[in-house]
């Protein structure tokens, strides 16, 4: 069989399919998996690496029920690289609850914002995440949140979380990534 050499879609309308699906079965609820992430270095059909990455993160932020890379070579499987991202997953698990998250499919609660630049998901606890696949800087509107918040960034390559601050609520809030490559930006009540 001839593998077609545009399989998957990617960026800007990768988002879009999977969001336009989930409006789908919004009448009747059942889970979106996403149990082989294409994305390695065999043909130009997977896109390679990099893309599959990003669908993996779109996917975690969009809503999706789970998300698994395919194994090599049409993905990057359980590689270094693979364990890195799914540790930032896991660590943005435990600080964020996805049960509750919607995606903001449109991106209206953020301007200056790029086709592909950065993808926001928010939750019944007034938390909200942003995934920026390359970096970047979008404004946030926060006018509909009350209080001090906390930000902080989620270096997804290292696995670590970085630059904790606080933020008031009831304005718009510019989002700059500290520096190129994935970031996700979590935003929380503050603790008192």
């Amino acid at each position: 069989m001839a593998i077609p050499q545009k399989l998957i879609d990617v960026n800007q309308e990768h988002w879009e399919i999977m969001q336009n699906e989930r409006l789908g079965i919004l009448p009747e609820p059942k889970p979106i998996n996403f149990s082989k992430i294409y994305g390695g270095p065999f043909g130009d059909w997977t896109d390679g690496p990099i893309h599959g990455i990003e669908r993996f993160w779109r996917c975690i932020v969009g809503g999706a029920a789970t998300v698994c890379f395919n194994s090599p070579p049409f993905g990057i499987g359980f590689s270094d690289q693979a364990q890195a991202h799914i540790k930032s997953a896991r660590l943005l698990e435990d600080e964020y609850d996805f049960f509750t998250s919607t995606p903001d499919i449109k991106s209206v609660l953020l301007s200056e914002r790029e086709n592909d630049e950065a993808y926001l998901a928010k939750n019944l606890n007034n938390e909200i995440i942003v995934y920026f696949p390359d970096g970047g800087e979008v404004v946030l509107d926060f006018t509909d949140y009350t209080g001090v918040f906390i930000l902080r960034w989620l270096n997804i390559e290292a696995s670590e979380w970085i630059h904790p601050k606080s933020i008031n609520g009831g304005g718009i809030e510019v989002l700059k990534t500290p520096a190129y490559g994935s970031w996700i930006a979590l935003i929380q009540k503050e603790q008192k």
